[in-house]
């Protein structure tokens, strides 16, 4: 059961400044809902006209802030206060004064912590940004220092392969050339030494010191292949000076086979009286054009 009651019957029914009282509209009009016997079902001793008539005592007598100022009567009637401010605890002017400068100043203190909030995390944020791009111009000096370090490397390895290439190569020429000094000296002491006996293949005895020199060096330089070329003066026929040439080349040829030397690197050539490197009329030139010739093939 809901029961309306108004039991203040003076003019401060439309008190329009009582703005605490609960449940009171501007036009001065107060509203109850609920009371202990609101919902009592009557007995056979009570009638709904008694029920109603304690709710309403009920109502009067309720001080909900504890101040000695009955609801119906306290203009603040949630906090105590003094009678004499009605039921306030100053003048409701300045109580309501009081309340609004209070709820201003919470409204600022609000509006100061959201603005320290939102400067916070704006530092914050730029901080964050500021240590992002240090971290990213760090990595990219990282990579680019990197990038550098690997390039000089790269270099310096590069140049140290090409000297070493280079030293590799010279080593290689002075080793050539000193094959080819060595070779030729042999060759040339043989070319001018290697003596026969007279109109014949057989050699002299000097000459066996200047093939075992030319042995040594094939020994020595087992890559080497060797054409060996005999040669006449102009005395005799022509016929027999080129078969006397092509036998003296034979002979030389057997004897550096049996000292060890691989046929298959030897191959030989008679050309007779057809290649002449001095002048036939004389003795000095004739003994220069009998020779024997060791021509590299590779």
């Amino acid at each position: 059961t809901f029961t309306f009651t108004e039991d203040d019957l003076g003019n401060d029914r439309f008190n329009i400044d009582d703005r605490l009282s609960r449940f009171r509209a501007r036009v001065g009009l107060r509203y109850t809902f609920g009371g202990q016997y609101d919902c009592l079902v009557p007995n056979d001793n009570q009638n709904v006209g008694n029920v109603g008539n304690v709710s309403a005592a009920s109502n009067r007598k309720l001080d909900s802030d504890g101040d000695g100022v009955k609801d119906h009567k306290d203009l603040c009637p949630d906090v105590p206060g003094l009678k004499k401010y009605k039921g306030c605890p100053m003048e409701f002017s300045a109580y309501q004064a009081k309340l609004r400068a209070e709820k201003e100043a919470a409204m600022a203190a609000e509006a100061e912590a959201t603005r320290i909030k939102a400067e916070a995390e704006a530092k914050a944020e730029k901080e964050a940004e500021a240590a992002r791009v240090k971290a990213e111009e760090e990595a990219r000096k990282m990579a680019e220092a990197a990038k550098i370090k690997e390039a000089e490397e790269m270099k310096m390895k590069a140049e140290e392969e090409a000297k070493m290439k280079a030293a590799e190569e010279e080593a290689r020429r002075k080793a050539a050339a000193a094959k080819s000094a060595e070779v030729k000296r042999s060759f040339d002491a043989a070319l001018k030494g290697i003596k026969f006996n007279s109109s014949k293949s057989t050699f002299k005895q000097e000459s066996y010191l200047l093939m075992d020199n030319v042995i040594s060096v094939m020994q020595k330089y087992p890559e080497i292949n060797v054409s060996i070329e005999g040669h006449t003066d102009s005395q005799g026929g022509e016929a027999a000076n080129s078969k006397l040439s092509a036998n003296r080349a034979i002979a030389v040829k057997n004897y550096l086979v049996s000292k060890g030397i691989s046929a298959t690197r030897l191959s030989t050539k008679g050309h007779g009286e057809y290649r002449p490197i001095a002048d036939n009329n004389t003795a000095a030139g004739r003994a220069q054009n009998r020779r024997v010739e060791f021509v590299i093939k590779n």
